[in-house]
């Protein structure tokens, strides 16, 4: 019964709440025996938030390195963009291509009229 109540301490002082062990330690149901196979499952339970944990990790690492990509195609896409207004803005000044066609035959004209001069 000394055990127990040690147990009970050391479970109790893990989980303040004195929700772990409490019913390990009653000797109403088994003693020893259920405290054997809580302990074996405290370990057990142990063991999976260790393996969230290692898990939650990893994927906190590829979370940051998704949003350090994410960013990084934003201001790509920014760059992109003010390249195309950019671009529009060009075309918008630039003369239509027709005038500088017609230009051009002109040009041509005088030169072959210049020519024969």
């Amino acid at each position: 019964r000394g055990k127990n109540k040690d147990l009970e301490g050391s479970l109790q002082s893990k989980d303040p709440g004195g929700m772990a062990g409490t019913r390990a330690v009653d000797p109403g149901f088994g003693g020893m025996e259920d405290s054997s196979l809580h302990v074996m499952r405290l370990e057990s339970e142990l063991s999976a938030a260790r393996a969230d944990a290692v898990a939650y990790k990893s994927l906190k690492k590829a979370h940051s390195l998704l949003e350090t990509e994410h960013a990084t195609m934003c201001q790509r896409v920014r760059e992109l963009e003010e390249q195309s207004r950019e671009a529009a803005r060009n075309i918008e000044n630039a003369p239509p291509l027709v005038a500088l066609r017609e230009e051009n035959r002109a040009l041509l004209m005088e030169l072959g009229a210049a020519e024969q001069r």
